[in-house]
């Protein structure tokens, strides 16, 4: 097998770019705080929680405690300049001020709560209260900033206020799910003994609340309480995860299972081919791709874009939406992917992009959102007084477009008409649908009811359905929109029953006027 290279137009930007320019798709770097190369994990390795439990050298209080007191330093030094201390100046101040606190917490007393390690931590500096602040400056180095107030060390946030003095004997830290439940025990006053029936159960999330009422109870009643909270809360985001994975995400199906024309003879198609035939501007590969599955990718796309171009009646050479002789459109595989996306299309380099694992089945929403850009930009350019820009949507900008200053007035009233069922708010079932999908816990916000999303998604279901009715079935294409696949109808990203069908005659009318010049 001869080896598949990019073809094409060189298309800039992809993953194996950046780092042979030495750049990174990473967000790992020295100035993110969540970085494993941060400076606070170089100078001190976060302790080793589990093991500190086990050895039992401390109270369960004042392990709760260290661990706060670690989590309260900032991860880096400071980058502004504050206090009368340059921004080059921070950096020497944060690793003194991280050797004390290291000091402070490595030599904890077995009861020793924060309040006390603040006092050692100003004592190894030789402060007090009423020092000047450039007697304390390596404790202002270790303060978490934020933004525009800074944070001291030895200070607990507000959740851990609640939970630190709990939160071992609750099962952390082997047991994750106390500091994800954000449950703990709290006394009402400060001289409760564990024996009075002074406790309460406490939930951090999303505002601190009693859980159970205001029953008071021992600390032991209280901890039995809190364990069987932290179980539910468990099972019920078990539950909600598992219907967000249901809705948000494509159902898997058998990608050899294509009912339709036979387009390859029993060939492998070159990346010329695939350019050739749809007029694309080029393809582009990820690195991690294997010669068998470049090939695969190559046989499946060419299948699919010919079923796109056939299910919406167009010439194949009108997938790549050019201009006259122009190719546009560019396609790559794996070779761009964006976190935890299955695809997305990059509007100013006109690409979409497929990746390697779960790509397949997204061309043609992926495709919907450069026909979407194709129309602002290139068809109804003239119907904006402002004149379309390069990342311009139709669809999020159809409401500027006025019919009379262009010439395919009828083509424009067809997809204005199309916009305007699609993103109304009055008695839309699909867009409620849409929300009730962003209210889940954990599904991505202002996303799903996007009108540029809800514009793809429906040309997903216009598509599978016009597949559907034809007996045909293209899985690298599209699949997963049929009302049948959907988990829950209430929470389906794609239109149903009479509303779906309403938007397919409106796709069918807005397509045929297109394809007509005269329109």
């Amino acid at each position: 097998m001869d080896k598949i290279s990019d073809t094409g137009d060189f298309i800039p930007g992809a993953q194996k770019h950046l780092r042979a320019r030495g750049g990174s798709s990473s967000r790992a770097g020295a100035g993110n705080a969540n970085s494993a190369e941060s400076r606070l994990s170089q100078l001190w390795p976060e302790p080793d929680w589990s093991q500190l439990a086990r050895e039992n050298r401390f109270s369960p209080a004042t392990l709760g405690a260290m661990a706060t007191a670690y989590w309260s330093l900032s991860t880096n030094p400071h980058q502004q300049e504050f206090y009368g201390v340059k921004s080059q100046d921070w950096p020497a101040l944060y690793e003194q001020g991280v050797a004390i606190a290291r000091q402070v917490v490595e030599g904890a007393h077995r009861t020793e709560r924060l309040p006390e390690m603040w006092d050692r931590a100003m004592g190894l500096l030789g402060a007090d209260k009423r020092s000047s602040m450039s007697q304390v400056l390596p404790i202002a180095a270790i303060g978490r900033f934020g933004g525009r107030k800074l944070y001291p060390p030895f200070r607990a946030s507000p959740k851990m206020a609640w939970l630190k003095d709990s939160m071992v004997e609750l099962g952390w830290p082997d047991n994750g799910a106390v500091m994800k439940s954000g449950i703990g025990v709290i006394a009402s006053k400060r001289s409760s003994k564990p024996d009075d029936l002074d406790w309460m159960v406490i939930c951090t999330q999303p505002r601190p609340e009693v859980v159970g009422g205001h029953e008071k109870l021992t600390r032991a009643e209280a901890l039995i309480r809190a364990q069987e909270a932290i179980a539910a809360f468990m099972e019920q985001d078990a539950n909600a995860k598992e219907t967000r994975r249901k809705v948000t995400r494509r159902a898997a199906v058998d990608l050899g299972g294509r009912i339709g024309p036979d387009y390859l003879q029993g060939r492998d198609i070159s990346p010329e081919e695939l350019i050739n035939t749809f007029r694309l501007r080029g393809v582009q590969f990820g690195e991690s791709l294997s010669e068998p599955e470049k090939q695969r990718w190559l046989n499946e796309a060419f299948g699919a874009l010919h079923d796109l171009a056939r299910v919406l009646g167009f010439k194949p050479s009108w997938i790549g939406l050019g201009g006259g002789d122009e190719p546009r459109l560019a396609l790559a595989i794996g070779a761009r992917g964006k976190s935890n996306h299955a695809a997305h299309f990059e509007p100013t380099l006109r690409v979409i992009n497929l990746t390697r694992e779960s790509g397949a089945g997204s061309l043609a929403h992926e495709w919907a959102h450069a026909y979407d850009c194709h129309l602002a930009c290139r068809t109804f350019a003239d119907s904006f007084k402002w004149g379309a820009g390069a990342t311009a949507f139709f669809s999020e900008v159809e409401f500027l477009a006025e019919v009379g200053l262009t010439s395919r007035k009828d083509a424009l009233t067809a997809a204005i008409a199309l916009c305007h069922a699609l993103f109304s708010m009055e008695q839309n079932t699909y867009r409620d649908q849409a929300v009730a999908i962003e209210r889940l816990k954990g599904a991505r916000k202002r996303y799903w009811t996007k009108g540029v999303e809800l514009w793809a998604r429906s040309f997903e279901s216009y598509v599978e359905d016009r597949l559907w009715q034809a007996g045909e079935i293209s899985p690298w294409l599209v699949h997963g929109t049929l009302p049948s696949a959907q988990a829950e109808p209430s929470l389906s990203p794609y239109p149903l029953g009479a509303q779906r069908d309403q938007f397919n005659e409106l796709w069918t009318h807005m397509i045929a006027q297109l394809c007509n010049p005269s329109a």
